[in-house]
């Protein structure tokens, strides 16, 4: 709508046109960011138990790599989402700062919830000695 809003100032008020380019730039930014964050985030564990996410928020991805014990993990989806077999993972760490992944597999978001935050705690390696 706003390329055909363009392409009629051009004609009529070419004034404002460079104006309108600017707000169409902007919103096909908003748009690609979207995109990305549909086709990039997410989220995995690795075998001592920290979590990374990988999460999109104004313009920028974030790649995080969780190492607080006391994370608190939620799984979330809206009916369609959920016959989609899509859901959104809610990590809130210790300091109160909530991460959100958007559109994970349902199985993958319900495992990492199920296995918990660790916060890569690692076996005891220490010998006992008799």
């Amino acid at each position: 709508m706003l390329a055909a809003l363009l392409a009629v100032a051009q004609r009529t008020l070419p004034g404002i046109a460079p104006l309108l380019g600017v707000l169409l730039a902007l919103a096909l930014a908003g748009v690609a960011c979207g995109v990305e964050a549909l086709l990039k985030e997410g989220a995995a564990m690795d075998a001592r138990g920290r979590m990374a996410l990988c999460y999109t928020r104004a313009l920028t991805r974030y790649d995080l790599l969780l190492l607080a014990k006391d994370c608190t993990i939620s799984v979330f989806a809206t009916p369609p989402a959920q016959l989609a077999g899509r859901c959104n993972l809610r990590v809130r760490t210790p300091s109160r700062k909530t991460l959100l992944v958007r559109s994970l597999p349902l199985p993958l978001a319900q495992t990492l919830a199920a296995a918990g935050c660790r916060g890569g705690t690692r076996p005891n390696t220490q010998r006992e000695e008799v």
